[in-house]
């Protein structure tokens, strides 16, 4: 099989995943479904599956990619932290609303590692940030300390945000509050 071919079924499995998770918590959906719906056979699916929610961890993997071209291009030469930062944040939250769906139908008592992760890939890149600019926000606590107390923040805000379903942009604008107030505080020495 070519490779071509490998990724057009991988694709077509993630488009479908998409499709079924408008309407049905990933719990609900059956690799039957999925099968049925990309046109290839259960053996064809473990090839490249082990289960729907390896296929769920491809498609979020999707998903960080974009939110890193989409972060690139709202940076465009800035060189501010807070700039930086928020275009790194409001990435995200642009990615959250876009794939609002997939957000409300994949729980993530469904799947704890691929939660972890994404959250990690987040905080990753956070922590890579501040390294960036240490010099000019010297962290008062260590990168990796500092990366914990941004994103547990933030994501604690998120949630509690979300809960009254505000547009993305007043979440974008809360957001920008907080990160701002955030980077001028006592964490970072100035």
């Amino acid at each position: 099989m070519s490779r071509s071919s490998k990724r057009d079924i991988r694709k077509e499995c993630k488009k479908v995943m998409l499709q079924l998770l408008h309407d049905t918590s990933v719990e609900q959906i059956t690799v039957t479904q999925i099968c049925q719906a990309a046109g290839i056979s259960r053996v064809t699916f473990y090839i490249y599956y082990d289960d729907k929610y390896m296929l769920l961890d491809d498609f979020f993997d999707d998903l960080w990619a974009s939110v890193l071209v989409s972060y690139k291009e709202r940076l465009r030469d800035r060189t501010d932290p807070a700039d930086t930062f928020l275009s790194f944040y409001m990435s995200i939250i642009h990615q959250y609303y876009s794939n609002l769906e997939v957000f409300a139908h994949s729980v993530a008592e469904a799947d704890r590692n691929l939660n972890v992760r994404y959250y990690q890939n987040i905080q990753n890149y956070t922590e890579s940030l501040l390294k960036e600019f240490s010099d000019q926000l010297r962290p008062y606590f260590s990168l990796q300390e500092t990366s914990s107390i941004l994103c547990h923040g933030m994501l604690g805000f998120f949630n509690v945000l979300k809960k009254d379903n505000p547009t993305e942009e007043a979440m974008e604008e809360r957001f920008s509050d907080l990160l701002r107030m955030m980077l001028r505080s006592e964490l970072f020495l100035h």
